[in-house]
C-alpha cells in the first residue's frame, strides 16, 4: 500500500482539536445537568430508587468514556501524522497502535452500556405507572426487559466479533473486514432504534389515560417524545460514520466513532434525566399548598405529596379498598380501589 493510498485513508478524521471540544464540552454539559439534577433532589431524598442507581452508573460510565477519548486523541494525531506522510515512522508506532486499541475496546463497550443503562432506568421509572392497570400492561413491561437485555448481548457480540478476532481489536491487525464492522454498525442502530421508539410509546399509551389539565397532558407527552431526538442521533451517527468508511474506502475511523458516541451518549443521558426534573420541579411548586380539592376534582397536596389522578381500566375490578405507597421521594401512587374502577394517584 503505497503513501498516497494511506493519506486516503486518514484524510477525513476528525483533529485531536475537534476530539477534544466535543470531549470536554459534552463532558461539562451532562456535568451541570447531572449536579443540577442532584442539586433540586438533595434536600428531599431518603434512599435512591433504581432508576437513579441506573443514572448515576450512566453518568459514570459517559465520563470515562470521554476521558478514554481524550486521552485517546494525542496518541491517533501521532498516527495519522505517519499515516498521512507529514511525519515519518517512530520507534514506538506499533506500541501506540496496540495501545489504541486497548483503549478503544471499553470505549465503545461503554458506548452500548451507557445507552442502555439510560433505556433501563426509563423503565423502572414508568413501572411505577403500570401499579394497578390490567395485566397486560406488566406482561408488555417484563417482555421490555427481556428484548432490551437480548439487544444489549446482541450489541456486545456484533462487536467483539467484528474484527474476527478478540485479539485483533487489542492488536489493530485483526479489523480488515469491512463488511462486520457495517454489520456491527447497522446492528447497533437498529437496536438502539426500535428500543428507543417502545420507549417513546409505551408510556404514551399510558399517559393517554392520565386524567390532568390539558396542558399538563401534552407537557407529559412533549417529555415522552424527546427521545426521536436519541433516535435522530443515532441515525446521524451511522449515517456519517458508513459515508466516511465509503467515501475513503477504509475501515470505520476511530475518530468518528469518537465524536459522535460522545454526542449520542451526551444527549441519551442528559434525556434520560428529563422525567426526574418534571417530578422534582412540579413537586417543589406544589410544595407550599395545602391538601384540598379543585373545582375539577383533582387532588392539590402540601410538600412533596402532590398526585396525579389517573384512571385504569374499569374491566378490571379489585375487591376493597388497597393502598399503596412507593418512596415518596422518587414517584408515588396510590390505588384505591372504588367498586368496579381503579384510581391511581401519581405524582410527577
Amino acid at each position: 500500500m503505497n503513501q498516497s493510498d494511506n493519506a486516503r485513508k486518514s484524510a477525513n478524521s476528525f483533529t485531536q482539536t475537534t476530539v477534544l471540544a466535543v470531549g470536554y464540552g459534552s463532558t461539562s454539559f451532562v456535568s451541570l445537568v447531572m449536579l443540577a439534577r442532584i442539586g433540586l433532589q438533595y434536600r428531599r431524598i431518603k434512599r435512591l430508587a433504581a432508576e437513579d442507581l441506573c443514572m448515576l452508573l450512566a453518568y459514570i460510565l459517559f465520563v470515562s468514556q470521554c476521558a478514554l477519548y481524550i486521552a485517546m486523541s494525542p496518541i491517533q494525531d501521532k498516527i495519522n501524522d505517519v499515516v498521512d506522510g507529514r511525519k515519518p515512522p517512530y520507534d514506538d508506532l506499533l506500541n501506540d497502535i496496540r495501545l489504541l486499541g486497548k483503549l478503544y475496546l471499553p470505549a465503545l463497550l461503554f458506548f452500548w452500556t451507557i445507552l442502555w443503562l439510560v433505556k433501563f432506568g426509563l423503565l423502572l421509572l414508568y413501572r411505577k405507572l403500570t401499579i394497578g392497570l390490567s395485566m397486560i400492561y406488566n406482561r408488555t413491561w417484563w417482555l421490555l426487559v427481556g428484548f432490551y437485555f437480548v439487544t444489549l448481548i446482541g450489541n456486545y457480540v456484533a462487536f467483539l466479533t467484528s474484527c474476527g478476532t478478540i485479539d485483533g481489536l487489542f492488536k489493530g491487525t485483526g479489523c480488515h473486514n469491512q463488511t462486520r464492522q457495517f454489520l456491527s454498525l447497522w446492528y447497533s442502530y437498529a437496536a438502539d432504534t426500535i428500543t428507543n421508539m417502545t420507549l417513546i410509546g409505551f408510556p404514551m399509551h399510558l399517559t393517554w389515560g392520565v386524567q390532568l389539565p390539558r396542558g399538563q397532558k401534552v407537557g407529559l407527552l412533549v417529555l415522552f417524545a424527546t427521545g426521536v431526538m436519541c433516535v435522530f442521533i443515532a441515525t446521524l451517527r451511522a449515517a456519517q460514520v458508513t459515508a466516511n468508511t465509503l467515501e475513503t474506502n477504509a475501515l470505520m475511523d476511530g475518530t468518528w466513532l469518537a465524536v459522535w458516541g460522545m454526542v449520542e451518549t451526551a444527549v441519551a443521558v442528559v434525556i434520560g434525566l428529563c422525567p426526574s426534573f418534571a417530578i422534582l420541579i412540579r413537586s417543589r411548586r406544589e410544595r407550599t399548598k395545602k391538601a384540598s380539592y379543585n373545582a375539577s376534582g383533582y387532588i392539590k397536596q402540601d410538600g412533596q405529596d402532590f398526585q396525579l389522578q389517573t384512571i385504569g381500566s374499569a374491566s378490571v375490578p379489585m375487591k376493597g379498598n388497597r393502598t399503596f405507597w412507593s418512596d415518596v421521594h422518587s414517584s408515588q401512587e396510590e390505588l384505591a380501589g372504588h367498586q368496579n374502577s381503579i384510581e391511581v394517584f401519581t405524582t410527577i
